[in-house]
């Protein structure tokens, strides 16, 4: 069936996009003092990170093994939105006034997201259930969210829709 093929493919298209982060990454620091370069350094260093680690949550089939890779991806997922907003504000240079917030109010969040994430198993505030499902030839985790993790989406929307603002 088709479907025996869907996971290898989909495991080495984040196989690419993992490298490709990579590259343009090792790309961006040969041109480090170019304007938003060492942003955009951090930022696909974070998403190899978030590619890479989901790439190994959905490739094992034992819950704790998924929640383990699904909290490592989180080290990328967490910061993703940060780093994407101080890499657009430096490669435009069209918000230089939000740089006197580039300190540690920015990271609260991300901090937060992760230390909830990987020990959520105490207090359920991100994922208030988690299970495996069988869909063709993937194990998934299903989850039904936690108050926080919406706290997180919610930052995350804000922290990308105002760096496409920028960018527009």
């Amino acid at each position: 069936s088709s479907n025996v093929l869907l996971l290898p493919i989909f495991i080495s298209l984040l196989l690419v996009a993992a490298l490709v982060e990579t590259a343009v990454a090792l790309y961006a620091w040969r041109y480090r003092l170019t304007a938003g370069a060492p942003q955009l350094v951090v930022l696909m260093g974070a998403s190899a990170v978030w590619t890479l680690s989901y790439g190994l949550s959905v490739v094992s089939t034992m819950l704790p093994t998924k929640l383990l890779w699904l909290s490592v991806a989180h080290l990328g997922i967490a910061f993703v939105p940060v780093l994407y907003l101080r890499f657009v504000i430096a490669y435009t240079r069209s918000a230089q006034w939000l740089w006197r917030w580039r300190g540690a109010p920015w990271y609260i969040i991300p901090i937060v997201t992760i230390a909830l994430n990987w020990t959520n198993g105490v207090h359920g505030l991100y994922y208030q259930h988690v299970t495996l499902v069988q869909n063709g030839p993937f194990v998934l985790l299903e989850v039904t969210p936690g108050p926080w993790l919406w706290v997180f989406v919610a930052y995350g929307y804000v922290f990308i829709a105002t760096g496409a603002f920028l960018c527009w």
